[in-house]
């Protein structure tokens, strides 16, 4: 066996393989969270003022917005607020009760900073599952001594995951024909 023959190819395949062959950047191009989605973008009047709604869609499988900070700019009023959005979820944020006088024909939202997180393995997450039943909106007349007109929203929500939470933050949103009526 002759291994002074093979001497050169064995360097040659060395050098190889400690070169730079892989474009890294274009690795994490490939691999980077896709920027969140803004579906929709509404100002719900609420008295003499509004409640700012925006849906935000994060289309990432493996990627978590763990915080996001976003801005509802209408004229020269902005309201700023953080949120978080889970992979593959849409998801509704809003600003409530914001005094915007110039009117609000011409807001928008902006997604200013967001922090993400890599997942691995998404469909191994622990999911919880809240069960909505026995919704009911009602029209109350007479909610307080100036007469003013109202609603109230009842409903039971169910935890069927394995997990317990001392708290559960909950956003109700109130529709009415597809459009988004009222926000809490």
């Amino acid at each position: 066996i002759s291994y002074l023959a093979t001497t050169k190819a064995y360097e040659q395949m060395l050098v190889s393989l400690t070169g730079n062959n892989t474009d890294v950047s274009l690795l994490h191009q490939k691999n980077r969270a896709q920027d969140l989605e803004i579906i929709s973008v509404t100002a719900v009047p609420a008295g003499n003022n509004y409640d700012l709604v925006a849906v935000l869609r994060n289309p990432n499988l493996q990627w978590s917005a763990n915080k996001v900070n976003y801005s509802f700019i209408a004229g020269n009023v902005k309201a700023s607020g953080e949120n978080f959005i889970l992979p593959l979820v849409e998801k509704y944020v809003f600003i409530p009760n914001v005094d915007i006088s110039g009117g609000v024909s011409d807001l928008i939202l902006s997604v200013d900073d967001v922090q993400w997180q890599r997942i691995k393995n998404f469909k191994d997450f622990p999911i919880t599952e809240f069960v909505v039943s026995n919704q009911q909106f009602d029209n109350l007349n007479d909610l307080s001594e100036n007469k003013q007109a109202g609603g109230r929203l009842t409903f039971d929500l169910t935890n069927n995951s394995a997990y317990s939470f001392w708290q559960v933050m909950v956003t109700t949103v109130l529709k009415s024909g597809g459009a988004v009526v009222a926000i809490t």
